[in-house]
């Protein structure tokens, strides 16, 4: 397994609860996250909320993605995509009680959190399943601005 990093802003600004607002997709082989980093650019409305939760449908129609670079040379192509958007839905997930990741911060661009998983990281399944998307979702109904994302992953 080879170590891959991807990075990209966040466009999507819904102001509700659980909304998936940005995922990575295990396209073809399952990935294992070990850190995601999430910094506001714009500031959110009110608080800011985001959280982390697995999909249970996948997002639909054309994606708007970021491909992940390996810190390798001699790794082969990343199959999983950072998505910013999907042209017609955003993926489903169980709702607020399955986010099991939280970050809360005041209204204000540059406030963000590293998350890292170095016991056990977060298993993602690929072949493009149901929960093949691991997203950051809003975790109030409001606004929540856009952010920066980095995510350290191997596949």
């Amino acid at each position: 397994m080879a170590i891959y990093e991807v990075s990209g802003r966040s466009t999507l600004t819904t102001a509700t609860s659980a909304a998936a607002l940005v995922s990575l997709r295990a396209v073809t082989r399952w990935v294992r996250i070990w850190e995601v980093h999430l910094f506001y650019q714009t500031a959110p409305t009110t608080s800011g909320g985001l959280g982390l939760c697995y999909s249970t449908a996948l997002g639909t129609g054309t994606l708007t993605s970021v491909t992940p670079v390996a810190r390798s040379t001699r790794a082969t192509a990343a199959t999983a995509l950072l998505v910013t958007n999907w042209a017609t839905l955003a993926p489903t997930n169980g709702g607020i009680g399955t986010v099991f990741r939280r970050f809360a911060a005041a209204a204000a661009i540059g406030n963000g959190v590293i998350w890292t998983f170095d016991r056990e990281p977060l298993e993602v399944i690929g072949s493009a399943g149901a929960t093949s998307e691991m997203c950051v979702v809003n975790t109030n109904a409001t606004a929540p601005g856009t952010f920066e994302i980095t995510v350290v992953y191997e596949e």
